[in-house]
């Protein structure tokens, strides 16, 4: 179970690269990065509630994968 939750974790990760660095060519990197981070942090809180529930579960954890590994690679961008 945990293997699958990872794999669709990562997903998120995968997708969410390309659209997070266009936004980031777009406007400033900074204001990316915190909205990337208020949308994580929503989504953190909303976890508890869908556990129980695949159908929420999946596509929370595929939003959250994308956010949080494109707060790193915004960081990077930033840094670079």
């Amino acid at each position: 179970m945990a293997a699958g939750l990872l794999s669709i974790w990562l997903s998120g990760n995968i997708l969410f690269q390309y659209p997070l660095g266009w936004l980031a060519d777009r406007w400033s990197r900074r204001p990316v990065m915190a909205g990337c981070t208020a949308l994580a942090l929503g989504g953190q809180l909303l976890v508890p509630a869908a556990i129980g529930t695949p159908a929420l579960l999946w596509p929370l954890l595929v939003l959250l994968g994308g956010l949080m590994g494109g707060l790193y690679t915004l960081s990077l961008a930033l840094i670079g």
